[in-house]
């Protein structure tokens, strides 16, 4: 729970509120308007005697303040800047603003609202606001005489955003612009926000007879003001327009907006629109001064504008000497590095043992296995060896057919092929008769061409067959590599056992 005052602080006058905020609510106690004398305009040690004065005559108990400065006493500037963080933006905003400014930096107190984004900006833009800092000390210094506690210090349009933002909330989801007008006397703020973002404020002096003639002069502001602002903003479209103050105060600049723009207007009570509750109202001044101040009040409940603040400005990150930290982090990585290493050196060790272990029995139980297989292992060979030394009798009398000269010259009565035993070879033996001797000597001569191992036989004539009389013995042995098998160039026939 908290009380505060919350000023509007006119150069000639103060506008006040004796507020409570506790539990997201605002309460006014009351409201109130002081008039400075004039010998308080250069002495604030007297300024401040003198307010806090008035403040006790008034029962104000509050002690921490709120001032809320006209939008004439800050020079609001738009700039351009490169597309950086948010972290990085406070001091490249102050560099570039240094560069446009036609004071010194050191002399002014600077803080800017960062604009949303655009997609056809290859920057980004910010509104600059500055004061004198001789400004903001006088008014400190009135503070700190008066035994009050300076809290915030902002600007009156951003208040009236902020209390806009609060009593229509169809505005926060538009992409459309909302006009904020905030008249007060012949002061007149106007003011460009969208979603809840104030794009653009101007402020003028009205010097007018009497209502009509400055209604008008606002309104032709109003409308230069948006004229401007659409040259460099082509897609604002203005929605609505809301003035602060009671139906009353500004009807006849209701009447004319409403005449002239194209868009919905209505007026907005700060002390009967807002979400508070007010125990005494003052009907003394227009309810627009409240705008402001009152806006302060709301924003401490959270705020839904980005808010200005001169004693808090926006300031480049203050980044934390962390070398020592960093030293000692990486000592503590070294060493957890170094326990890390060597828990890991000894668990692969221990697995490695673990590998080795079992490797070692995988070769036991191999040597083994290799000792029981060696019976089988030496039963196979010798199937082997006599595999490559049996001989297929029909494939051998097919590779036959080559040498044979045909059954014209020559047949076999009797063929017979001969297992190898121990380390020889398969032999052949068969009985021919041919009809003459050159025929079984050509024969034998064909089958050592082709490899075979022919063993001499007796060759003699017999007198049983006239037309085959020579007998022939043969006995040959078969290579271990298969004789390739040529193709006979004509039929030929074999014959076993006759002729």
């Amino acid at each position: 729970m908290s009380d505060f005052i919350a000023l509007d602080w006119e150069r000639q006058h103060l506008i006040g509120l004796d507020a409570h905020s506790a539990k997201g609510r605002v309460h006014i106690r009351q409201c109130f308007r002081l008039a400075w004398p004039e010998e308080c305009a250069a002495d604030a040690a007297r300024a401040g005697k003198w307010l806090k004065q008035e403040l006790h005559q008034l029962g104000v108990k509050a002690r921490q303040v709120l001032v809320s400065l006209p939008r004439e006493e800050a020079v609001v500037r738009q700039l351009d800047v490169p597309d950086v963080p948010d972290h990085e933006l406070p001091e490249l905003v102050r560099l570039q603003a240094e560069t446009k400014s036609a004071s010194s930096l050191d002399r002014l107190v600077l803080d800017f609202l960062p604009l949303p984004r655009s997609a056809e900006a290859a920057g980004r833009q910010v509104l600059v606001v500055t004061i004198p800092r001789e400004k903001l000390e006088r008014l400190r210094g009135v503070i700190d005489a008066a035994g009050l506690e300076l809290v915030s210090v902002g600007i009156s349009p951003v208040g009236a955003a902020e209390l806009v933002a609060r009593t229509d909330r169809t505005q926060a989801a538009s992409g459309e612009t909302t006009l904020v007008v905030a008249r007060t006397g012949k002061r007149v703020e106007i003011s460009l926000m969208r979603q809840n973002q104030l794009l653009f404020t101007h402020s003028t002096q009205l010097h007018g007879d009497d209502d009509e003639t400055d209604s008008r002069a606002a309104l032709a502001e109003i409308r230069r003001t948006l004229g401007a602002q659409a040259r460099v903003d082509a897609a604002m479209s203005v929605a609505r327009a809301r003035i602060i103050g009671t139906e009353d105060e500004n009807s006849t600049l209701r009447r004319l907006l409403a005449e002239h723009l194209e868009c919905q207007v209505d007026a907005i009570d700060p002390l009967s629109d807002a979400p508070i509750t007010v125990e005494s109202i003052d009907t003394s001044h227009r309810h627009s001064a409240y705008a402001g101040p009152l806006g302060m009040l709301l924003a401490g409940q959270g705020p839904l504008v980005p808010a200005v603040d001169f004693l808090h400005p926006r300031e480049p990150v203050v980044r934390r000497d962390l070398r020592k930290l960093k030293l000692g982090l990486a000592a503590a990585g070294v060493a957890l590095g170094l326990a890390a290493l060597y828990g890991n050196t000894l668990w692969r060790v221990r697995g490695l043992d673990r590998q080795i272990a079992e490797m070692n029995d995988e070769v036991d139980r191999l040597a083994k296995s290799v000792e029981n297989g060696k019976p089988q292992v030496a039963a196979a060979l010798v199937v082997d060896d006599w595999n490559r030394h049996t001989v297929d009798p029909l494939a051998r009398l097919v590779d036959l057919d080559g040498p044979l000269p045909g059954s014209q010259r020559l047949y076999l009565k009797s063929y017979s092929v001969l297992p190898a035993t121990g380390t020889g070879t398969p032999r052949i033996e068969g009985v021919g008769f041919a009809k003459e001797r050159h025929d079984v000597q050509s024969l034998a001569d064909d089958l050592s061409a082709r490899g075979y191992a022919v063993q001499p036989r007796t060759i003699a004539r017999e007198t049983d067959d006239s037309e085959y009389p020579w007998r022939a013995d043969l006995r040959f042995s078969v290579p271990i590599q298969r004789p390739a098998i040529s193709q006979p160039t004509g039929p030929r026939t074999v014959r076993v056992g006759g002729r």
